[in-house]
């Protein structure tokens, strides 16, 4: 009855209600492992607080997961999901490089386009 007590006086502290928000300020409210938008996320311990009380608020040791992926995952598992989560998004690649004879060539186009059209 202690232990479900002091749970229940941790997720209510100031420190962890303070995490939980940056954690989905940053990442959204979407599910890193199912993808699902729908229902209650939670912001889920990835090292169970049971067994790693050290990690509870820290910040690199929390993701979003829905109601039925952390109650599946349980305080069994410790998948790191938002490695997942960065492979799925759309890479972000830089703009690709131009050389400078494709920049000529394509002045050279504009040229002649704007030559013809007079």
């Amino acid at each position: 009855m202690r232990r479900r007590a002091d749970a229940k006086s941790f997720y209510l502290s100031r420190p962890w209600l303070s995490l939980r928000y940056a954690t989905l300020h940053k990442y959204g409210r979407r599910c890193m492992a199912c993808g699902t938008t729908d229902g209650r996320m939670h912001v889920d311990h990835i090292r169970p607080r049971s067994r790693y009380p050290q990690l509870e608020l820290d910040p690199n040791n929390v993701q979003i997961l829905c109601g039925p992926c952390n109650l599946g995952k349980s305080n069994v598992f410790e998948t790191d999901w938002r490695c997942l989560e960065d492979a799925i998004a759309p890479m972000q690649l830089p703009p690709p490089r131009v050389t400078f004879d494709e920049v000529y060539v394509n002045l050279e186009f504009l040229k002649l386009r704007d030559f013809d059209s007079q």
